[in-house]
């Protein structure tokens, strides 16, 4: 007895969801817990557990209020231990789960038991969250559902927690779900307006800066070639087609030079040999008409 009295502050102190630990003999006919310490009986403690030992079929815990307890006996009866669990404790840890998302809820309970602890601040949202399964599908499903609940569609994970018979059930808004992928979404479609914009911007740029330079620079070769030697192109900015263009109005201005002076040349040689022919014909010609 010494060693367990020992044992329960252990107990207690060893996890924070304990709150109580006690035990019944009824050979000596005293309860013993971290509570009250050695009492005999009948007290206000056994009183308690003895009503919740009244309950048909046992149940895999026991509730009295808001208390929770895990009671085992021994000895066909005659030794009864008890586990009182820190409520707050427990809603806590299902708060901690409930805020990975926004807008969502845990509860634990099933259709039978009803709700045991709950998140959520309305008693009839756990109901109706347990109204949407039947028993089978509660406690054989760990994937998670889309139900409509009041209008809303939620997703809905229930885990099987085997060792109390009950599930643990969180259940979040859809909305919640979805709205990162509608932003990636929103971002997408911005993103891809953007660029289509600068796709248009930029093809617009190589036509302004390549392709119509380019288009003047042909016309200008085609007109060489039908001889139109007095085509300029005239260049507004100072890029690459600047020299470009101004090479090629140099090319054409020396070429029209020389075309002018080999032409002027040939008019030249052509006099000089007519001058040339019509000085060998005067004299014959002056002969001639002495003659």
């Amino acid at each position: 007895m010494p060693g367990w009295r020992r044992s329960a502050p252990t107990l207690t102190v060893s996890s924070e969801y304990v709150v109580n630990a006690g035990v019944y003999v009824e050979a000596i006919g005293k309860t013993i817990s971290t509570d009250s310490g050695v009492t005999n009986t009948p007290n206000e403690e056994l009183k308690l557990i003895s009503s919740l030992m009244a309950v048909t079929p046992k149940p895999s815990f026991y509730r009295s209020g808001s208390r929770i307890f895990f009671i085992e006996t021994e000895n066909n009866g005659a030794v009864w231990s008890y586990i009182e669990i820190s409520r707050p404790k427990l809603l806590e840890a299902l708060r901690e789960i409930a805020n990975l998302y926004p807008q969502s809820e845990v509860l634990l309970g099933d259709k039978e038991a009803g709700t045991v602890l709950t998140t959520a601040q309305e008693q009839g949202e756990s109901a109706a969250v347990l109204g949407l399964f039947d028993d089978e599908s509660l406690h054989n499903s760990s994937m998670p559902e889309m139900r409509k609940m009041h209008g809303v569609n939620y997703f809905i994970t229930p885990n099987d927690v085997s060792s109390l018979h009950l599930s643990l059930i969180m259940y979040v808004n859809q909305n919640e779900i979805t709205r990162p992928l509608s932003q990636f979404i929103t971002w997408f479609y911005t993103l891809f307006i953007i660029a289509i914009i600068v796709m248009i911007l930029y093809s617009f740029s190589v036509n302004l800066m390549i392709h119509r330079p380019l288009s003047k620079l042909v016309k200008a070769f085609h007109m060489i070639e039908t001889d139109n030697l007095n085509i300029m192109i005239e260049s507004k900015t100072k890029d690459e087609f600047h020299y470009v263009f101004n090479s090629f109005n140099n090319m054409a201005r020396k070429l029209k030079n020389s075309i002018e002076d080999n032409y002027e040349q040939k008019i030249a040689l052509q006099r000089s040999q007519l001058k040339q022919l019509q000085s060998q014909i005067n004299p014959h010609f002056l002969y001639n008409s002495f003659f």
